[in-house]
């Protein structure tokens, strides 16, 4: 890269950061970049040969899209994992017309779509510069989860393009931040009830509250796991505080009260 830019004025590899996180380090890699559009590549992930020509393409198809986002695949002990998002429920599901037309596809709004599961990761993402400052950039409170949480805000605010082919490599690392020790829904926890306190989603705060309630419940297990029966309890209460129906809850009361 620093070869690169030697011979193209355009290339940067030198921004100094002075913001701490992943978060602050992206968001000030897009007020310094110079282009309409973002891609966002960390380190230690990869992009096929043919991943910007490919999203490229589908964005001239759909020139009112402000963002798009595609398929991907895990690399663990350099074995390369089937494609991620069609071989989850959820996933397979809510873009199955992508998966089964093999095309782009728009979704007009997505936001309860996104708010029901995540449908892109930071590694595949093209976003209009603009688009992403509007928005606020990514959430420089949360370490984990901001992606997540962008994810969410553009989706209320713009049309989401996704592309079924797989457009990148994330290499999964033992000791990578995303593979921390604790509850694993901390994050995103924070990272939904931050969009609380947004009147965006106001309209939505059931829905969100909902998925708060499924993370709380994730945490349980956890705690209930390493047999620690009062954060146990502790998650399945804040569960039914947040969606008082959840029948999976009431049952956590009972096992850990």
């Amino acid at each position: 890269l620093y070869k690169l830019s030697e011979k193209h004025p355009n290339v940067s590899c030198s921004i100094s950061n002075e913001q701490k996180g992943s978060a602050g380090a992206r968001n000030h890699g897009i007020k310094q970049a110079r282009g309409e559009w973002i891609a966002f590549l960390d380190a230690d992930d990869s992009w096929p040969l043919e991943s910007i020509a490919i999203r490229w393409q589908a964005l001239q198809q759909f020139p009112q899209a402000k963002w798009l986002g595609s398929d991907f695949a895990l690399i663990e002990n350099n074995t390369i994992h089937p494609p991620f998002f069609p071989n989850r429920p959820k996933t397979r599901e809510i873009l199955a017309e992508a998966f089964e037309t093999n095309q782009a596809t728009l979704y007009p709004l997505p936001v309860k779509l996104f708010l029901t599961t995540n449908l892109t990761s930071t590694i595949t993402v093209i976003a209009k510069r603009q688009f992403l400052i509007e928005t606020g950039g990514f959430d420089d409170t949360l370490r984990r989860a901001q992606d997540v949480n962008l994810w969410i805000r553009l989706a209320a605010a713009g049309d989401f393009l996704f592309v079924p082919q797989v457009c990148a490599y994330y290499h999964q690392n033992p000791t990578s931040v995303t593979h921390e020790s604790g509850p694993p829904e901390d994050w995103h926890i924070k990272a939904y009830s931050n969009l609380l306190q947004d009147p965006v989603f106001h309209p939505h705060k059931n829905q969100i509250k909902k998925r708060i309630a499924e993370f709380l419940i994730n945490n349980c297990y956890y705690y209930e796991k390493n047999q620690d029966h009062r954060m146990a309890l502790k998650s399945a209460l804040n569960a039914i505080k947040h969606n008082p129906i959840t029948l999976e809850a009431w049952k956590r009361v009972i096992k850990n009260g």
